[in-house]
Formats: C-alpha cells, sequence, structure tokens
C-alpha cells in the first residue's frame, strides 16, 4: 500500500515503500556526501568532542539516535498521511508548527514578545490557508 492506500506489490506497504524509498537515498547520497563533505569531518567530529562532558561514545550514541529518530518520525508521518485526508494534514501539520514553535520558546527560554506571536500566528495562518486553497482547487483539477 502506498500513500494513496492501494496495493503497490507484494510486501509494499507504507512502511515499506518508505523503508526502500529511504535506502535509495542513503545510496545516491551517501557517496555524493563522502565526496563533497567527506574532508570537513575529522574536523567537525574533533570540534563536537571538544564540548565540555562529550566523548566518543556518547557522540557516536547521539548521532545514532537522531537519525533513527528522525527515519521513525518520518516514517510515521508517511504512514499517516495514507490515513489522513488532505485537510486534515493541512490542520495537523499548522498544529505540529505551533507545538514546535511553542516547545521550542519553553526549552530555550526564550520570551515571546507579543508582536513575534501576532508574526508567528499570521505565519502559520496563512500556511494553513495555503494549505487548504491549495487542497480545494487541486480537487477541481
Amino acid at each position: 500500500m502506498a500513500m494513496s492506500g492501494k496495493d503497490q506489490g507484494e510486501n509494499m506497504d507504507s512502511a515499506n515503500t518508505f523503508a526502500v524509498i529511504t535506502m535509495m537515498a542513503t545510496l545516491i547520497c551517501v557517496p555524493v556526501a563522502a565526496i563533497l563533505e567527506g574532508s570537513k569531518v575529522k574536523g567537525a567530529w574533533a570540534a563536537a568532542l571538544a564540548a565540555p562532558g562529550m566523548t566518543e561514545a556518547k557522540l557516536a550514541t547521539t548521532l545514532a539516535f537522531s537519525g533513527w529518530y528522525l527515519y521513525t518520525y518520518n516514517e510515521f508521518a508517511f504512514k499517516v498521511l495514507g490515513m489522513v485526508s488532505p485537510v486534515a494534514q493541512a490542520v495537523g501539520n499548522t498544529v505540529k508548527r505551533v507545538v514546535i514553535l511553542v516547545a521550542t520558546s519553553i526549552a530555550f527560554a526564550t520570551p515571546m514578545t507579543p508582536i513575534g506571536i501576532i508574526g508567528s500566528a499570521i505565519a502559520m495562518g496563512g500556511v494553513l490557508l495555503y494549505s487548504l486553497v491549495q487542497q480545494h482547487y487541486d480537487k477541481k483539477a
């Protein structure tokens, strides 16, 4: 089953489709990244280890968990996209942005000024409105 909810072949549900796409992207992107950025890895690794309390094991574990969390988040999102309507997806995406904004404001102890709140609300409202209008016109096409 792909994002449309229809079977695409044997064992190709949305989770497997996402896994295959991710593996293909990895096979393409890792060599390119190694060529373009490979020389910078050693210096970046050393700079990260210079942080207080950071060890090689902790850095490697943090990187591995970061990758795992990102993969599972995206796989979950891929599965959900196949189960909800486009409008529900647009509303959910907007709510996600609000939650992230509030959580980061709390986590980093960054006070939100009234003008910042108004600006964020306008931006998020615009994203929601754009998504809903786009879905409306996609249905007509």
